[in-house]
Parts: structure tokens; C-alpha cells; sequence
């Protein structure tokens, strides 16, 4: 199953066997898109500098 291979890549940029570009360049194949939330960051409790 293709959702697996998204956890086996994670677990690779953890052990630092790859690197986040990969994870990057993957979002169209796992269908997850990283963005700057400005609600995302404040439910956090970060500044919009400190989410950078």
C-alpha cells in the first residue's frame, strides 16, 4: 500500500537517511500539502516569526 511507503520516508528523514526536500517533492503522490497557518501557529502558541 502506497500510504506505507509516506511512513517508511518519515522514518528515513528521521534517521536522517533522507531529507525533508524528499518529503517536499513527495506531496502530490500522498496527497498532503505543507503550508503556513497563521491559526495553525497560533493554536500553538508561536508568533507568525516563530513559525518560520
Amino acid at each position: 500500500m502506497q500510504r506505507f511507503d509516506y511512513f517508511r520516508l518519515l522514518d528515513r528523514i528521521v534517521h536522517q537517511q533522507a531529507d525533508i526536500s524528499e518529503l517536499q517533492a513527495a506531496q502530490e503522490t500522498y496527497d498532503n500539502h505543507f503550508v503556513e497557518s497563521a491559526a495553525w501557529a497560533q493554536g500553538r502558541g508561536l508568533s507568525a516569526l516563530d513559525a518560520r
